[in-house]
């Protein structure tokens, strides 16, 4: 087995390989995180000799996020168990989220395959599973909070291989001069098997914790499951893996060596977040992006791999198109039209077994979700209007969104009124298959608050072929264009992270250029939103906001306003210094109108003024105060419009500056015809 071209570059690696192996080929750890989805990937090289116990710290781009341990112990019956030990905490947007996951494998002395199992804790939501080989299945069975269930993989003559079995092919293969080895293995947190291959590059010093090494370099490779490459290093002396590097999502995520009290000790407060960490920025603004009804953007592949893979996980027709150019391509999403459903509840048609059917994360046949979705839909046999009418009570029965639920099941959402978009359309798609709808998950993209952002939302089917989106996090009962798709899955598994999989193709890997959009009957394809200057008349149809500057003031061109300015303005007095500025900004994720005032209260050393306002049903609050910068004195309006901050500061007009933001404010307009 392998490639005969390896023998000379392997001959000075079969020297140092101990003759009886010491160590156990790695165990790739996947940990998929919902929203999507972050993930960190480990492996592991024990000795074979038990006991055994190793530990390893785990860092993403250099920063401790928590630890692993290894334990190999022989069990009765001449059986060997492994036993992989994670813990992690995690932000996703600004809360913590503890994780801790333990995969134990059990095989012969010879290496044949008995149990594995997979217990998986993410901040609430805890998941048991079972897998053991039964003559040519591997049955796995599934225990959650409020799941269970069932499923056998079929593996048709295919040898499944655990670590120390694995290990014993990889010496094989150093000592024989290969340099490839290829088995098959079962990866819990996919709930799927896959072919990994293993290339042996060779032997190289290095540095590990302070302790210098004589190590053994490989690179593990999937066959089915987009993962990157994995490389390891393990001590030549004793077989132990001694550091392991994965590059995920722009993130370089690596585990190495220490002693057990070292890798004990707790993270430094963890700087990295996983939502904000990956965003897409956009340099163009949307103003109102859930009005958008076509987008056209230019996809930029960036990092290693082929820019193929990117492009063919954005191709969705009918609403989504690729045309490929090189390295990047033109991506056109449009708004799904009306559509007419083709049959009456519920759908009895062929096909779409997994689609109509309750999972262990989506318990259509639950009773009280039953019932729920009866009682929301009454006689309603229309498949849309139904499904509508449930999308509105996930979005408003949802209590409380947040991110530290972790990925919990559509009965345990229900329960619990709390989650973030997983949770939301995993249980819409219950609802609606309780009804007899089928529904599938989709993953993709959002624009939201000035980036691109990971997401999930539910698909419903109406008949002919025809599968339409709602968005139950967000409430809308059709997608508008700045969702992009990139995949869709029934969930008809255990396995979370089966979901976001197809992610990974894109995540890290990709920059998102706006070039133009469409609202309505309004086509927008400039580098930034247009801005008139009519006189003393200010108007913005993409913000779809008007106000009037003060008389005998001018203003100045919107093609000489630098970034995010919609307006400078001076009075016509020549000796008058005041001015006027109107900033619109992109809130931020983490954005709130109080918060903006407690910053500029505390840059300021306090205020003169605070007071709530109301402008055409808008929020805001109207400050005074004087800028430790210069010591002028400010009169400001903090106006927040959907995702749009916008900012009226009138400077250096002293006592009456007060009074003029006080008649601006009564000129300020929102609407369409703005």
């Amino acid at each position: 087995m392998g490639d005969n071209g390896g023998l000379d570059i392997l001959a000075n690696v079969a020297n140092h390989y101990p003759e009886r192996p010491q160590a156990m080929q790695n165990t790739v750890r996947i940990i998929i995180f919902a929203t999507l989805c972050p993930i960190a990937a480990l492996a592991a090289w024990p000795p074979l000799t038990p006991p055994l116990e190793m530990w390893h710290n785990l860092t993403m781009d250099a920063q401790k996020v928590g630890y692993l341990s290894f334990t190999i112990t022989e069990a009765s019956e001449g059986r060997l168990s492994t036993v992989i030990d994670t813990k992690m905490q995690i932000k996703r947007l600004g809360h913590r989220v503890d994780i801790a996951n333990t995969m134990h494998f059990m095989e012969t002395r010879d290496g044949k395959p008995i149990s594995v199992s997979y217990d998986e804790k993410m901040a609430v939501q805890e998941n048991h599973t079972l897998g053991t080989v039964v003559g040519d299945s591997l049955i796995l069975e599934f225990d959650g909070l409020e799941s269970k269930g069932r499923q056998a993989i079929h593996l048709d003559g295919k040898t499944l291989v655990f670590p120390l079995q694995a290990e014993r092919l990889l010496a094989q293969a150093v000592n024989q001069g290969d340099s490839l080895i290829s088995f098959w293995s079962f990866l819990p947190e996919m709930g799927t098997i896959d072919r990994f291959e293993q290339r042996i590059i060779g032997v190289e010093d290095m540095t590990v914790a302070g302790r210098r090494y004589q190590a053994l370099r490989t690179v593990t490779t999937f066959a089915n499951v987009p993962l990157p490459p994995s490389t390891e290093w393990r001590d030549m002396q004793t077989g132990h893996l001694i550091q392991s590097r994965m590059d995920v999502m722009g993130l370089r995520q690596e585990t190495e060596a220490v002693d057990r009290a070292i890798a004990l000790e707790p993270p430094i407060e963890f700087a990295m977040d996983f939502i904000f960490d990956t965003l897409v920025p956009s340099a163009r603004i949307l103003p109102h992006p859930r009005d958008v009804d076509e987008l056209i953007i230019r996809v930029t592949a960036t990092g290693e791999g082929a820019p193929a893979a990117v492009f063919s996980r954005l191709e969705h027709a009918p609403t989504q198109s690729v045309s490929v150019a090189d390295s990047s391509a033109r991506l056109l999403i449009r708004r799904a039209p009306e559509p007419s459903p083709t049959y009456s509840l519920p759908f009895e048609g062929p096909g779409l077994e997994d689609e109509r059917s309750a999972s262990v994360l989506i318990q259509s046949g639950d009773p009280e979700l039953a019932a729920l979705a009866r009682n929301v839909t009454g006689t309603e046999r229309n498949p849309l209007i139904t499904a509508r009418a449930l999308n509105d009570w996930v979005f408003n029965g949802m209590t409380k969104r947040g991110f530290s639920v972790g990925f919990a099941s559509a009965l345990e959402a229900f329960r619990r009124r709390e989650g973030d978009c997983t949770e939301h359309s995993l249980l819409l798609s219950a609802l609606c298959r309780s009804v007899g709808i089928p529904a599938r998950v989709v993953s993709g993209l959002i624009y939201f608050r000035g980036a691109f952002g990971y997401h999930m939302w539910t698909e419903v089917y109406l008949g002919d072929s025809l599968w339409y989106g709602l968005d139950p996090a967000f409430g809308l009962a059709s997608i508008d264009a700045s969702h992009i798709k990139i995949s869709s899955t029934a969930m008809a598994g255990s396995s979370t992270g089966a979901a976001f999989l197809p992610l990974l193709d894109v995540m890290g890997r990709i920059r998102l250029t706006v070039q133009s959009y469409r609202a309505g009957d309004e086509e927008f394809a400039s580098p930034k939103p247009l801005v008139y200057l009519e006189g003393q008349r200010v108007r913005s149809p993409e913000y779809r906001l008007q106000f009037e500057m003060p008389k005998g003031w001018h203003g100045t061109p919107p093609a000489e306003l630098p970034g995010n300015l919609l307006q400078m303005a001076y009075p016509e007095a020549p000796n008058d210094l005041a001015q006027l500025s109107i900033r619109a900004d992109v809130v931020g994720y983490d954005f709130s109108l109080q918060g903006s005032v407690l910053a500029i209260a505390r840059h300021a050393g306090g205020l003169d003024k605070e007071k709530a306002v109301q402008v055409e049903g808008r929020r805001g609050v109207r400050l005074d105060f004087v800028s430790p910068d210069d010591g002028l004195t400010r009169s400001s309006l903090l106006l927040l419009d959907g995702e749009t901050y916008y900012a009226f500061t009138v400077e250096n007009a002293g006592e009456r500056g007060s009074t003029i933001l006080q008649n601006l404010m009564a000129t300020i307009r929102f609407g369409r015809n703005s």
